[in-house]
């Protein structure tokens, strides 16, 4: 938005001469929409947790609503690895899990559920070998932007996620801030 001041003289009405009499204001719209990311970029829980949140924050802006989607995925696709958590045993996955941000609003976190390393059926995650014992598992959680809303994805749109194997039932949910 912009528009212009000008200099009367008071008495007359008349406008002043000179350049100095008259300027443009032009008022820019300095909020955006912002740029969403996760708050810790590495998380390590207790196998024997139920739950884990996941912190996502808006920064450089929080103007007007907007989302995002998270999805979970084994930390390695190619590979079928011991390391690799599995959806449906060792956590409930996420495809395409709206996440919606309310104009200023800029934290918003998600809960996923861990499962007990038994799974949901039944089915033992521990290696066939005994003498090779997993001592954590791993899957990561993106961060998508559906359609073409009006905003930017963060570099730290990925959240590695460890599982701790341990036996220790009190064992405490650790987060490691990853600085990129």
């Amino acid at each position: 938005m912009d528009f212009l001041v000008e200099l009367y003289d008071k008495e007359t009405g008349k406008r002043l001469s000179g350049d100095d009499t008259q300027t443009r204001i032009t008022i820019l719209d300095e909020d955006s929409p912002g740029v969403i990311g996760f708050e810790v970029t590495n998380l390590s829980v207790s196998k024997n947790a139920e739950t884990l949140d996941i912190t996502l924050k808006r920064t450089k802006g929080s103007d007007g609503k907007i989302s995002c989607n998270l999805n979970t995925e084994k930390l390695n696709k190619e590979e079928e690895s011991e390391m690799n958590a599995k959806s449906n045993i060792d956590f409930s996955p996420l495809k395409d899990y709206p996440v919606v941000f309310d104009s200023g609003e800029i934290s918003k976190t998600v809960q996923i559920t861990l499962l007990n390393s038994d799974g949901v059926d039944g089915e033992k995650t521990a290696p066939a070998d005994e003498e090779e014992e997993i001592t954590e598992k791993m899957f990561k959680i993106i961060l998508s932007k559906p359609g073409s809303e009006n905003f930017k994805i963060s570099s730290k749109n990925v959240c590695i996620v460890t599982i701790l194997q341990e036996s220790d039932a009190d064992a405490a949910l650790v987060r490691e801030k990853v600085l990129l």
